[in-house]
Formats: structure tokens, sequence, C-alpha cells
């Protein structure tokens, strides 16, 4: 890659540092991740949505298709399908929910890729996918296997699309996964938190017996205590289960 103020053409522009340079190999700047000769950023003529999918794909094979990643690829792409839904097939919005039904599923259809072929991934425009996805939810007719059976209906306007197949709702599980993750870190770093209100041996007694508790339930519990009858270390573990459990309440409150 070669800066040079002789260019043919319209030179690429950079998004971030506003510079405009020439590109003579143009496929080795592809693999290179179509850097900036200047600032040094990735993917500099894309997009900003684009830049950050793009990003955001190659950590997510760089971490062993780490799903905390993925979510956040899907979260992005929702945003991104349902602008483009609003720019481009507006007209087609002719029912309640609409906006979401369509790009919830042209999003999922898009994962289907990633999860069902290892090798997938998006080297041009996610963009461009997610075009073909929302035309594929909105005008085609994809069949998954359920059973023996196919689901398939027809709109009052004659296109055939295809409701979602709730055993191969690959968004909804990979979001169930990540917040089931996040709810259990979250009570783990409160159990730990806590740590600094007892005594080394109050700890202790506390932790272990929590443990006991989620593992082996309450009557291993009681036979501890009944056998050491640990006044002090019992009201520190049933003080921390209290407020776990109150603690559990609000995450579920929370999440629905």
């Amino acid at each position: 890659m070669i800066v040079t103020p002789k260019m043919k053409g319209r030179p690429p522009t950079c998004k971030i540092c506003k510079n405009t340079f020439e590109i003579r190999d143009k496929e080795k700047w592809r693999l290179n991740k179509l850097i900036c000769p200047l600032c040094g950023e990735l993917y500099c003529t894309l997009p900003v949505t684009e830049r950050q999918l793009r990003k955001l794909q190659d950590l997510y094979f760089e971490k062993n298709r780490d799903p905390k990643i993925f979510n956040e690829m899907i979260k992005i792409m929702k945003i991104y399908t349902a602008s483009m839904i609003k720019k481009f097939f507006s007209k087609r919005l002719t029912f309640d929910d609409a906006l979401d039904y369509y790009s919830h599923n042209a999003v999922s259809y898009l994962v289907e890729e990633y999860l069902e072929d290892p090798e997938f991934k998006i080297d041009i425009s996610f963009g461009g996918f997610i075009i073909d996805k929302i035309k594929q939810v909105i005008f085609g007719k994809k069949e998954h296997a359920c059973g023996s059976e196919s689901l398939n209906y027809e709109f009052e306007d004659g296109n055939e699309i295809q409701y979602e197949d709730t055993k191969h709702n690959y968004i909804e599980k990979i979001e169930q996964e990540e917040s089931r993750k996040e709810m259990s870190q979250r009570l783990y770093d409160f159990v730990i938190e806590a740590n600094k209100f007892y005594s080394p041996r109050e700890n202790y007694i506390r932790l272990l017996m929590i443990n006991n508790y989620l593992s082996k339930g309450e009557i291993i519990v009681d036979k501890f205590f009944t056998a050491y009858g640990d006044r002090t270390g019992k009201l520190a573990y049933m003080k921390t289960l209290e407020i776990l459990k109150s603690e559990i309440v609000n995450l579920i409150r929370e999440s629905q």
C-alpha cells in the first residue's frame, strides 16, 4: 500500500482519519483487513456498523467462537437489520410487530449460517447478507424439519414466510445461555463480596455450607450444624442464603 497524490479513479478514504490513499494490491489489502496505511485503523473504509461487526467477527473466531462475543454481534445485527427493513422494506410493515418479526427472523437465518457451518465467515458485506436474509423472510419460503412437519405460512398479500421454529431458535438459545452466565456471575460476585463482613473462620463455614446447600441440599447443612453446633458460622450462612434467595428473585424479575 502506497500513499500518493496521483491516483486514477476514486481513491479509498479512511472513515477515521479522513485521508485518501492508493491501493496497488487490493487482494493483499483485503487480507490485511482493509487497514488504513496512515492511521492503522482496520476496515477503515467501512461504515461504523460494518466496521464493528467485522472486528467482532474476527474476535469471535480468535476466541474460539466465544458465545459472549457472538451475542454482541447478534445485538448489533438486530439493530442493523431493523434499520435496513425500515429503509428498504417499509411498505411490508403491514401488521403489528412486523419490524420485530422480520428483523428477528432475518438475523436468525444469518445466525444459522454461523452455527451450521464452522467455516462460514462474512468477508465482504454484512449488509449484503442481511438484505438477502430479509428478502428470504419477506418473500421466500424456507422449510425447517420439525419431526415430519414444515412450518410454512402465507400472508394475505400472498407472500410466503416461515414462522419461527422454536426448536431452532438459535438466537434465543444464545441469549438464554448468556443470561444464565451473567446471572451466575452476579450471584457469585455477591457471595464473594460478602467476605469482608465476616472473619476467615466464618467465611470458611459460610462458603462451605452454601456449596453444600446448592450441591447436596439442606439436610446435609442441618446435619453439619447439628454435629458441630457452630452458632456464629450458622448465622453467617443463613444471612447469606437469605440475601442470595432475594437476589435471585430480583434477577428473575429483571429478566422478565
